[in-house]
């Protein structure tokens, strides 16, 4: 009896009884064969059957017990693509089976999960978010997570990866999780209890190229590969890795695969497609392709395309559900390192107000965007401040104005892991743990506190979700901006800020008469119009029209 199947085209079977059809993909090959810890390893002795397709096959019952295997095609020994574990030996790596597998128990199938639009985001590396860096840990912390007021996870790269690549960028077998981090169930497990508290799960997933040692790469060389080639945006892969060509037929039926395993086998409820921009798309080939094959399996996923530069096509023209805001990044780094950062300068506050405002670039809407001023690819704005010569407690000031104007702006607001407390560790792509005692000093549990506030700000307040969005004054030289929100129900908001050190009185021009209370200080104001009003320096005033309807209220 065997199980419904997970992929199409690769290994598959009942892992409970260890009825397994072995499956490779080659064309073109004169022979393949199987061998394992069930045949001593000798090539010859379970040879596969070649269908029209160039797939070869092998049915057969392992039995119960720990089985490794690779296959041989045309004397050459390769681990099995479609592995859903890995283990590295002095050969190289071999695909692992142990029978039975238990399926593992579902328990929050049924759970409520945030739609797109209600989303806060969290990014994290599994590896780095905690001394011990299993996915086990994470779950540990879920709910510091839920009390932070985020509601969805995104997970970088889980998949085993070339071992040089610490961050998971070079992927090398894309069904099988990183076992550094913890067991196939152990994932199931965070996914399963983040689901029971009202989570989502995201993962980045890699799908524009490979390492260098993924066994494609060795069947064949590159001007017959059936899978690598050329992209569909003619771009060159900016780190020389090979670019799978979304044009042929095995690289459909490849990424297909891949693109609704994780979905189906681990129940996440999305991904964040890396480098989208080399993938590309023409005439449904691409991003196209991934929105389609992916919603086949989960209608609802979302789907996120880190596509730098941005271009709004990205998700006009193909359903994607959202897209990485990097130029918020650039804008906001510059306002609060008061510098210049590529195109964006402190000296125009117009940059910053372009990064905000949807229309300016030309999307349909701001609801896209995935809105963050620090990822795994940006330092961390503490770190960036302090470097140009701010001591730390102003950039920390500075570090939650930028959360306020990403968590108040249009799109869905992210937090890279330990941000909210104001780390400051160099970019590093190699192992850089979170310091958690960080959150135990007192500018940590300020930072901490602000953070929660303004996640819970976005819940409670549906025009922070909505496509209602107003730039209202800008002063160049004071450096003070005001922008408010809304949507149809009657929710309003209004946010000012202060981007200079000095206090400041601001003329904020209220867009509508009435009573608005500031959520920092509890003042009231009566306004029938344009109202003076005292800042601080470097710091946001939110004011929330009386009356506005809420989402989440205070929980």
């Amino acid at each position: 009896m065997k199980a419904t199947r997970d992929v199409r085209w690769g290994t598959d079977g009942d892992w409970t009884t260890g009825e397994i059809e072995f499956r490779l993909v080659a064309p073109g090959k004169r022979e393949v064969s199987l061998i394992g810890t069930f045949n001593d390893w000798r090539e010859g002795r379970d040879s596969l059957r070649q269908d029209e397709d160039g797939v070869w096959t092998l049915e057969k019952d392992l039995g119960q017990g720990h089985h490794e295997y690779a296959f041989v095609a045309d004397r050459m020994r390769i681990a099995d693509p479609y592995a859903r574990r890995v283990r590295w030996t002095e050969y190289g790596p071999v695909g692992v089976i142990e029978v039975p597998s238990q399926e593992y128990a579902w328990r929050h199938d049924e759970a409520w999960r945030p739609p797109f639009e209600d989303l806060v985001l969290y990014e994290i590396h599994t590896g780095d978010f905690s001394p011990e860096g299993t996915f086990d840990a994470v779950t540990q912390r879920l709910d510091y997570l839920r009390d932070l007021k985020v509601n969805g996870l995104l997970l970088m790269p889980v998949t085993v990866g070339d071992e040089r690549d610490y961050w998971g960028y070079r992927p090398v077998f894309l069904f099988a999780v990183r076992e550094r981090f913890g067991a196939a169930d152990d994932l199931r497990r965070l996914v399963d209890e983040a689901h029971g508290r009202g989570m989502a799960v995201i993962l980045d997933t890699v799908l524009a190229h490979t390492g260098r040692d993924h066994p494609y790469m060795q069947l064949y060389d590159w001007d017959h590969s059936p899978w690598y080639g050329e992209s569909l945006s003619g771009m060159k892969n900016d780190f020389g890795l090979p670019t799978l060509d979304y044009r042929k037929e095995a690289t459909q039926h490849y990424l297909r695969d891949v693109n609704q395993y994780w979905l189906r086998a681990y129940h996440v409820d999305g991904y964040r497609y890396d480098y989208a921009k080399l993938i590309g798309m023409d005439n449904g080939d691409g991003m196209p392709f991934l929105v389609k094959t992916a919603r086949e399996v989960k209608p609802d996923a979302h789907l996120i395309a880190e596509h730098v530069p941005e271009d709004p096509k990205i998700t006009d023209e193909t359903g994607m559900s959202g897209v990485w805001h990097q130029q918020i990044v650039l804008g906001v780094e510059a306002m609060l390192t008061e510098d210049s950062v590529q195109d964006k300068s402190w000296d125009n506050l117009d940059d910053l107000v372009k990064m905000i405002d949807p229309t300016r670039d030309g999307y349909k809407s701001g609801q896209v965007w995935i809105n963050y001023t620090e990822s795994h690819d940006e330092g961390r704005v503490v770190e960036k401040v302090m470097s140009r010569g701010f001591d730390e407690v102003t950039a920390r000031r500075k570090a939650a104005l930028g959360i306020a104007i990403i968590c108040t702006m249009p799109g869905q607001p992210m937090l890279f892991h330990g941000q909210e407390w104001g780390e400051n560790s160099a970019k590093n792509e190699q192992e850089n743990k979170i310091h958690w005692a960080k959150l135990e000093t007192e500018g940590g549990r300020g930072l901490h506190a602000f953070t929660r506030r303004m996640c819970q700000l976005v819940h409670e307040h549906s025009a922070l979700r909505s496509a209602g969005f107003a730039v209202d004054a800008v002063d160049n030289d004071a450096k003070t901006l005001v922008y408010h929100r809304w949507n149809q129900e009657g929710d309003e908001l209004l946010v000012a800020l202060n981007l200079r050190g000095e206090q400041q009185t601001l003329r904020i021009p209220f867009p509508s008469e009435g009573r608005w209370k500031e959520i920092f200080t509890d003042r009231m104001l009566e306004t029938d119009g344009e109202t003076s009003y005292e800042m601080e320096g470097y710091s946001p005033a939110i004011f929330v029209k009386q009356g506005s309807l809420t989402g989440w209220g205070d929980g």
